[in-house]
């Protein structure tokens, strides 16, 4: 489930990124994708499903930058449908979820080759290889590089392009509004908590490379 939730957002990222790459790109703050409320209230409901089978089955799936991973990326969500700002780099964010699909097969793979009736080279070591190497490159060019040049978007915008006046109009009969309105709130997020994602991103992708060192030098098979 978790890789068809990958793809389908993953998807939902790219196809905003193509068809209104304008309030994604140019205005990560203020702009508002088309279907962005769609896809943010589907990865919301999805995150707050995993977070509670993480939870559940804390012992197998779930560690403490998980958890805090899941319970940021629910109060993003949750804070950008409340106020409508930030929808533009939310939308962007979705593209990260590129990485999660080589993520899934790697654990299907450790499954494979670990299982106690599992024949030798059952998954060709070369498969694994690959996928953990497109793995390592998706989630450094998605989580790392674009996370951080989007974050630097988005804090731009809210703290030295937008003035109290700024109107952020809203389609689907919703009333427009202005930054001076969610300043505070919008300034708080995006300075605070994407930053942050960006960090703990950072943390899992050294020890990607960690991982991947020792699958490429032989001392770990998946």
């Amino acid at each position: 489930m978790s890789c068809v939730n990958a793809t389908l957002i993953s998807f939902a990222g790219i196809y905003s990124l193509i068809v209104d790459s304008e309030n994604v790109l140019e205005n990560p703050v203020t702009g508002l994708p088309l279907f962005a409320p769609i896809f943010g209230a589907y990865l919301f409901s999805y995150c707050l499903f995993d977070l509670v089978l993480v939870l559940w089955y804390i012992d197998e799936l779930g560690d403490v930058p998980i958890i805090i991973h899941h319970i940021m990326i629910a109060a993003w969500i949750a804070n950008s449908g409340f106020v409508q700002a930030n929808c533009g780099a939310g939308v962007f964010f979705m593209t990260n979820e590129i990485s999660t699909v080589f993520l899934n097969l790697r654990w299907f793979f450790h499954k494979i080759v670990t299982s106690p009736n599992a024949k030798e080279d059952a998954i060709s070591p070369t498969l694994v290889t690959a996928n953990l190497l497109l793995f390592a490159l998706s989630f450094f060019l998605t989580r790392v590089v674009g996370n951080v040049w989007m974050t630097y978007n988005a804090l731009y915008q809210a703290f030295f392009q937008l003035s109290s006046d700024s109107l952020f109009v809203r389609p689907y009969g919703t009333q427009s509004f202005t930054f001076a309105e969610v300043e505070t709130n919008v300034k708080v997020v995006t300075g605070v908590l994407v930053p942050l994602l960006c960090v703990l991103n950072l943390f899992w992708f050294l020890t990607i490379i960690e991982k991947a060192q020792q699958v490429i030098s032989g001392k770990n098979k998946s």
